[in-house]
C-alpha cells in the first residue's frame, strides 16, 4: 500500500514539474501565443484526470468498484477526490482566463484562490498509519508551498506584482512543489 501512495504522489508530482517550467517560459513572455498558450492548463485538466483515475484504477481494472467504494468511505480518500476536483476546475478556469487578453478576466482568480484552498487542505490533510507524525509534517510543508505558490500567482494575475517576477517565484515554488512530490515515499 505504500508503494501505492509513493506512486500517487509521483504521479502529480510528474505533472506540477512540466508546467513549472512552461510558466517559467510564460513569465518570460514565451508561449503566450496560441496554441501553445494553453499547455499550461491542457496539463493542470490531464493531471486531475488521471489522478481521480489513478484513485480509481491503481489497484487494477477488477477492483475499480471496489477501489471507489473504499475511496468513497475514507475521509483521506475523499480529500484526495476533492483535489483532483479542484485541479481539474484550475486548469478549466485557467483555459478560459486565456480566451481573453491577460488579466482581463475573472477566471484567472480561481488558480490563485483554490490553490489557497487545496494549500489549506494539505495543511489538515487527514493521515494515519505508520510513521503518522513525519508524513502529517510533509503534508503540512507541502501545503505551505502550495499557499505561498497561490499568493505569488494571485500577485501575478492581479497586477500587484510584476508579471514576469511573480511568475518565476511562482514557476519557483512549482518546482519545489513537484520536487517534493517526486520524492515522497509512504512509510
Amino acid at each position: 500500500m505504500a508503494l501505492l501512495s509513493s506512486a500517487g504522489h509521483w504521479l502529480v508530482g510528474a505533472f506540477v514539474l512540466p508546467v513549472a517550467v512552461l510558466v517559467a517560459f510564460e513569465a518570460n513572455g514565451r508561449l503566450t501565443e496560441s496554441p501553445w498558450r494553453y499547455l499550461v492548463p491542457d496539463l493542470i485538466i490531464l493531471s486531475g484526470i488521471a489522478l481521480a483515475g489513478y484513485i480509481v484504477f491503481h489497484a487494477g481494472l477488477d477492483r475499480a468498484p471496489e477501489m471507489v467504494q473504499y475511496a468513497l468511505g475514507s475521509d483521506k480518500q475523499i480529500q484526495h477526490f476533492v483535489i483532483a476536483a479542484a485541479v481539474v476546475i484550475i486548469g478549466v478556469s485557467e483555459w478560459l482566463s486565456r480566451r481573453a487578453p491577460r488579466n482581463a478576466s475573472y477566471w484567472r482568480y480561481v488558480w490563485p484562490i483554490a490553490y489557497m484552498a487545496m494549500g489549506l487542505g494539505l495543511i489538515f490533510h487527514d493521515q494515519s498509519g505508520p510513521q503518522v507524525a513525519a508524513v502529517r509534517l510533509y503534508h503540512v510543508l507541502l501545503g505551505l508551498v502550495v499557499l505561498s505558490a497561490s499568493f505569488a500567482r494571485l500577485g501575478q494575475v492581479s497586477g500587484l506584482v510584476a508579471w514576469r517576477a511573480s511568475g518565476l517565484v511562482f514557476a519557483g515554488l512549482l518546482a519545489i512543489e513537484s520536487g517534493m512530490l517526486l520524492a515522497f515515499r509512504a512509510p
